[in-house]
């Protein structure tokens, strides 16, 4: 077992501390970026959703083509919605979803 001195154990714990107050104050201080940055991560979930949808209608109207065009614009909006939340989670802001958006074709 490895042991751990005093010295060690207490710059690992001013560590975590440090960490914790500075993203409580990366929360107070980014407080406009995090929210344009949920608005952000919000459209292009809408996007996904919307080009998901339009994707199943080309479908149900026999248009293949059309529908793997939207497959790949979904794709595309969602690597982007991806993106958004890694930097809110590295802003700690964890766990958070948007609201269900309504979708119409």
């Amino acid at each position: 077992m490895v042991g751990v001195n005093r010295r060690q154990f207490l710059f690992v714990l001013s560590s975590i501390a440090f960490l914790r107050s500075s993203l409580t104050d990366a929360r107070a201080e980014y407080s406009g970026t995090i929210a344009a940055l949920k608005r952000a991560y919000s459209n292009e979930i809408q996007a996904h959703l919307n080009y998901l949808a339009f994707a199943d209608k080309a479908k149900t109207e026999s248009y293949p083509g059309l529908a793997h065009f939207f497959v790949s614009f979904a794709t595309s909006e969602s690597v982007h919605a991806r993106n958004f939340k890694v930097v809110l989670s590295g802003l700690g802001i964890h766990g958070w979803e948007p609201p269900k958006p309504e979708i119409k074709v």
